[in-house]
């Protein structure tokens, strides 16, 4: 062989040696582990040329391998959430997801499920969880409708129907005759009329009181409300005939007409507020007159006087003008037209507190004795139980403030439902005959026909038919989903390119995986210890969405490698205290840093641990000495760890 065909492999080599040796001299010198430095650099320039196998370097790579975590799987938000949701509406057509990763993270493989969910109405349009339904005497219907997203479908709609004896709210409106005869009566109100409001918030019921007097007589008390203008009650249309006592009938005697008297027409007053008093008009409420008096429906009294002491006083017994059949057919229609608007009305009879009578009608007495007034008691009475019986009310007695209340309270019980039929959108979906009473309640409804549910395009609307108590439907639940369309999904902000083409959610195609792992990830821009990637979807297509992250990935875990490589080097110094400058250990890495390693984020660990009392660096505000240096590490894939000058450096 002549010498110009000296193998390149050879001059290789022997160029290699000298460098080598060059290195070892100077690291040597320095302290460093040279063994380490020559596998890490002229080791692997040299497999490269001839092959060299050396199994010292061989085992550095194991170790280097090792500071690579096994691979993990980062399946949930930033807020720990495996599954977040987003809704897209008019005014928000966009929704962020955070997924935290470490930041020297190396990822494998990435996809994100996005799915449709279903959602879930369980209230009215109006809000309310529950509604309540008064139905009256006649067979009437009440409707609800649930309000459903435009593009709504729905999948399923069940609630519950209960029959009820108490109604969520009442309103109940006092009529009270305010004649001279009345003052026991007027007394006993005023007495328990808070007792009655205590007891009605004790059931839950949410009442209104209102106490009004018939014209302005002469007797009333300091609970009234106000008054029944006598023009208001003449308006009604009803014929009243004036006293007019003036025909003698014997020696200091006269007679007249029977007569009507505004401020004791119960029936009139009834028929006024019935049209007139603010009721609430919902078809939850139980609306209630209890009008109270001691004479007929036109009111009036007797119709013949003597002269007692130069004055002509009223004897006898009263008599009927004629009126009052008129004037009850009046209240009862006011009561119970429209259905929707019905009212319940309870009149009560006042007591017998005077003798002779007052009155001249017997009002009070035992109802067996009142019997017995063919042309007085017994007529009125007769007409008050045909005002109750028509509007669903009852007669009620006075006899003391104890039984008042107690009568009142037993007003607002109900009866439970009577033959309730339930329909969605037209469509019947229950039928149940006779009392829907508390053994019988609750009724579940649960529908699956598809052809009702398809009705349900913008809301359901469920209509109640009973009669005669109050019903509950309650503990709604319409599930749904909405078809969404052209979303887009990037991983950065607005500015990235979407991950792919559009995608559209279905009702027939309800989820779908969006591969994320050809995605540029955004972690070089991390410059601590987490790095949060922020996903976002984007459309403008009303609806909700499901999103769950799946993302595998491995990191070095360098910073803290190093923090504890730091520790024990600053150990091996016997914490500063030691003269002797030490190698204390390389760290070979698997590939070269991508992230800048400061002395900022070996610091910022040292402080999260509270580790700045054992080794502190006052110029980054951990402690008040500075006892580290690390130089700025990036794009190299060795690090070493010493302590010199009284500090631990890294470089």
């Amino acid at each position: 062989m002549k010498k110009s065909e000296i193998p390149i492999a050879l001059l290789a080599s022997v160029l290699i040696t000298i460098v080598g040796i060059s290195l070892f001299i100077g690291l040597a010198a320095k302290g460093y582990d040279t063994k380490k430095a020559y596998c890490s650099s002229l080791y692997q320039f040299r497999q490269m040329v001839d092959g060299t196998t050396d199994p010292t370097c061989e085992s550095y790579k194991l170790k280097s391998s090792e500071l690579i975590s096994a691979r993990e799987v980062q399946s949930a938000f930033a807020e720990g959430d495996s599954l977040r949701a987003a809704v897209f509406n008019s005014s928000s057509n966009f929704a962020f997801f955070d997924v935290v990763l470490p930041s020297d993270a190396r990822i494998w493989n990435a996809s994100l499920l996005l799915s449709l969910p279903r959602q879930t109405v369980r209230s009215f349009s109006d809000g309310l969880a529950q509604k309540s339904f008064i139905f009256p005497l006649a067979r009437t219907s009440y409707s609800s409708p649930v309000k459903l997203p435009a593009n709504a479908k729905l999948s399923g709609l069940s609630f519950e129907v209960s029959g009820a004896r108490y109604p969520s709210k009442a309103d109940i409106a006092f009529v009270i005759d305010t004649s001279k005869s009345m003052a026991n009566e007027w007394s006993g109100l005023c007495t328990v009329l808070d007792d009655i409001k205590r007891s009605l918030a004790s059931t839950g019921v949410n009442a209104t009181i209102n106490i009004s007097g018939l014209g302005h007589g002469a007797t009333f008390a300091n609970c009234k409300n106000g008054n029944i203008e006598i023009a208001g009650m003449a308006s009604l249309g009803i014929a009243m005939t004036p006293m007019s006592i003036s025909n003698p009938s014997g020696p200091d005697t006269y007679t007249g007409a029977p007569w009507d008297e505004y401020t004791e027409a119960w029936a009139l007053g009834t028929a006024w507020v019935a049209k007139h008093n603010n009721f609430r008009m919902t078809s939850d409420v139980k609306r209630i007159i209890v009008p109270i008096g001691d004479s007929d429906p036109t009111g009036g009294g007797q119709n013949t006087c003597t002269m007692q002491g130069g004055s002509c006083v009223l004897t006898g017994d009263s008599s009927l003008s004629g009126n009052e059949d008129a004037a009850v057919d009046l209240a009862i229609s006011a009561a119970t037209m429209p259905t929707s608007e019905w009212v319940y009305v309870v009149p009560v009879y006042g007591n017998e507190d005077t003798d002779p009578p007052v009155e001249g009608y017997h009002i009070g007495v035992p109802l067996s004795d009142c019997q017995t007034y063919t042309s007085t008691c017994w007529p009125v009475v007769t007409m008050m139980m045909r005002l109750a019986a028509s509007t669903g009310g009852e007669l009620v007695g006075y006899s003391s403030p104890d039984d008042l209340k107690k009568a009142i309270m037993g007003i607002i019980i109900s009866n439970y439902p009577k033959d309730v039929t339930i329909k969605v959108n037209g469509q019947e979906v229950l039928t149940f005959a006779g009392r829907l009473d508390n053994l019988s309640s609750p009724l579940y409804v649960n529908i699956t026909d598809q052809q009702i549910l398809d009705s349900c395009s913008s809301d359901c609307t469920i209509e109640a038919e009973a009669e005669d108590g109050t019903l509950i439907i309650g503990r709604i639940k319409a599930e749904y989903t909405q078809d969404l369309n052209d979303v887009q999904v990037r991983v950065g902000d607005a500015t990235s390119a979407p991950v792919e083409q559009l995608i559209n959610l279905t009702d027939s195609v309800p989820e779908l995986t969006v591969n994320l792992s050809r995605v540029p990830w955004a972690l070089g821009r991390c410059t601590s210890l987490e790095c949060p990637i922020i996903i976002r979807l984007e459309t403008d297509s009303p609806g909700a969405i499901q999103a769950r992250p799946s993302i595998e990935y491995s990191s070095f875990q360098l910073p803290d490698k190093i923090v504890a490589a730091v520790l024990d080097c600053w150990r091996r110094a016997d914490y500063g205290r030691g003269n002797i400058d030490i190698t204390c250990e390389a760290l070979p890495l698997p590939e070269p840093l991508r992230e800048p390693l400061t002395e900022q984020l070996v610091t910022d660990i040292l402080m999260q641990r509270g580790l700045c009392s054992v080794l502190p660096n006052k110029d980054y505000g951990c402690g008040s000495q500075d006892r580290l240096s690390v130089h700025t590490l990036q794009g190299i894939t060795n690090v070493l760890v010493s302590y010199k000058n009284n500090k631990v450096i890294v470089e």
